[in-house]
């Protein structure tokens, strides 16, 4: 083989005359904390795309980080979100329950709580009340994560009175609206709490006060037979 031709082989194959090619450089597998910082930027990429709208790019997003790193919390709550928004609760509730099983928080008690509250309200009435008083159980946990939390406070009264338990309902219910004397939606539940202990009397104040707030409310005024 003529000189040039050779240094041309050499460069090609790896010899003159050989059809062998050169070996590349061996794939190294991202380390740990490199595919932890994909999962991290993929998940945080998920929750403004889910923010914005749009649940499928979120979805792909939290199911790559996932596929980096399947312990990552985020990317379960995200797809837990995706779930109860297409009404997926089964799906929703699994997820979030997967999400709380590594690290639990408020946000991960609240959304819980608010799909077992949805499929309650699907359910046969003796599966709805063990699923209220399993959302109860969720409400309490963010209650006692944040207690200052109004909201958490409220949704733990209003699945007290679907589980039947009335007088817990009232009480929770009661300083919702001692700190929110405003709230118009803690002041009927607590009417409707008040009814179902059969209180009539306190639930007539309750929803009273709802349509002082709010006139045009029309489940309070058929509460009083207006």
């Amino acid at each position: 083989m003529r000189p040039a031709l050779c240094v041309f082989a050499l460069a090609v194959f790896g010899a003159c005359g050989s059809q062998t090619p050169v070996e590349g450089p061996a794939q190294v597998s991202p380390t740990p904390s490199a595919r932890r910082a994909l999962a991290e930027h993929a998940v945080a990429e998920a929750a403004a795309l889910l923010k914005g709208g749009d649940q499928t790019g979120a979805a792909e997003r939290a199911n790559y980080a996932l596929s980096q790193e399947p312990f990552n919390r985020r990317a379960r709550m995200v797809l837990g979100q995706i779930d109860y928004a297409a009404e997926d609760y089964a799906g929703a509730a699994g997820r979030f329950r997967s999400a709380q099983q590594l690290r639990r928080d408020l946000s991960g008690h609240e959304w819980l709580g608010l799909t077992l509250l949805q499929q309650a309200a699907a359910a046969e009435p003796t599966d709805a009340i063990a699923l209220a008083e399993a959302a109860a159980a969720e409400f309490a946990g963010a209650v006692s994560l944040q207690p200052s939390s109004v909201n958490a406070r409220h949704n733990l009264g209003y699945a007290h009175r679907l589980s039947g338990r009335h007088p817990q309902a009232v009480v929770v219910l009661q300083s919702v609206v001692a700190e929110r004397p405003d709230r118009v939606v803690s002041w009927y539940e607590l009417g409707m709490a008040h009814a179902a202990a059969g209180q009539s009397e306190a639930a007539d104040v309750a929803f009273r006060r709802v349509l002082e707030l709010q006139p045009t409310h029309g489940a309070a005024r058929r509460a009083l037979g207006d």
